[in-house]
């Protein structure tokens, strides 16, 4: 009888890894995208497979499903009419005689954009040799997406919005620290990656802050980008990585069943999964205010952090163009000289 990949003794680096059958394979769809998921070593807790597919209930799914996408609308309309976008006193539109940054700032950014970019690269072709490039869908990969356009972009208000959402996806990468995620990764280097990746996560803002101009956090009192972070990040959980992983049967970010060790393992673990990251994200979005008002202590900038009444504010659209000195989008070219 003929077996499917999935069902195979890979061996690697002398070691077999036992794919565990999934019943998804047995559908048109899920042979055709074998390429991209049936690596994943179901073997491994809280990976996959047909018994982490069916841990949840269908009227938890549900229940979960629909409240969780009430409360992310909401969060969203809520955010988006108060959107502001902090200005700094001193700030001025770039010209090629009058750059946001340095010679020296463009230049550490660009060989932070190359360092990251490799990186990255390199966790792509992992995740195509070991055919698991389902998990780039997992939020860390899309976090450093955003910031790979942050190091590549001209600064905009597009930029700057940008900036402030990601911030609040950062608890990420201190999970990642705290509780590593490496079992499944079994080709040389790759939890080297893994480490390197998440570290960049914490390195690139960091230094964004540092270089400042339109790299600005809001006021400690606006939730606002808050609210609309933590709605994208509930509609991105509930619907885009549940009902992918779903038929193929893969737990991207622990959407199918809880690990083993977590805390909350139960029918409703996603539930509080909801409650604690609803403080997590915003704290660590406050708590790069308070990183930028300690490293830009005694900077025009440090008034990002201060009382609202003290901000310059410019009420737009995260998608809104550039305001020029005499009313047009904050814009400029990275490059200018």
């Amino acid at each position: 009888m003929r077996t499917s990949n999935s069902d195979r003794l890979t061996s690697f680096g002398g070691q077999d890894l036992c794919r565990i059958p999934r019943a998804a394979h047995t559908t048109a769809p899920a042979r055709m995208w074998e390429w991209a998921y049936v690596g994943i070593n179901a073997s491994v807790p809280g990976d996959g497979g047909p018994e982490c597919a069916a841990y949840l209930s269908k009227r938890v799914i549900w229940i979960e499903t629909v409240y969780t996408s009430v409360i992310a609308s909401l969060l969203i309309a809520w955010g988006w009419r108060r959107l502001t976008f902090y200005q700094p006193p001193d700030y001025k539109v770039p010209t090629p005689h009058r750059p946001i940054y340095s010679q020296q700032q463009l230049q550490t950014r660009t060989y932070l954009l190359l360092l990251y970019s490799f990186i990255w690269g390199v966790e792509v072709g992992f995740k195509f040799a070991s055919q698991t490039v389902l998990y780039l869908l997992n939020p860390c990969h899309i976090v450093t997406l955003i910031q790979l356009y942050l190091l590549a972009a001209p600064p905009s208000k597009t930029a700057s919005g940008w900036f402030r959402l990601h911030l609040n996806y950062l608890n990420g990468a201190i999970l990642a620290f705290v509780f590593p995620v490496t079992d499944s990764r079994q080709l040389p280097f790759e939890t080297v990656t893994y480490w390197l990746q998440h570290s960049m996560m914490l390195i690139v803002p960091a230094y964004l802050i540092k270089i400042k101009g339109v790299y600005t956090v809001e006021s400690a009192r606006d939730f606002s980008w808050n609210a609309l972070a933590y709605g994208f990040i509930l509609l991105y959980h509930f619907i885009v990585l549940s009902f992918v992983g779903r038929p193929f049967e893969v737990n991207l970010n622990h959407m199918l069943c809880p690990l083993p060790a977590d805390p909350f393992n139960g029918q409703w673990y996603r539930s509080a999964a909801v409650i604690h990251e609803a403080l997590l994200c915003p704290l660590c979005s406050k708590m790069m205010c308070l990183f930028q008002g300690f490293i830009n202590k005694g900077d025009s900038y440090e008034i990002a952090c201060a009382k609202d009444e003290n901000q310059t504010s410019d009420k737009t659209s995260l998608h809104g163009g550039a305001k020029e000195e005499n009313g047009s989008a904050m814009t400029g070219h990275p490059h200018a000289e």
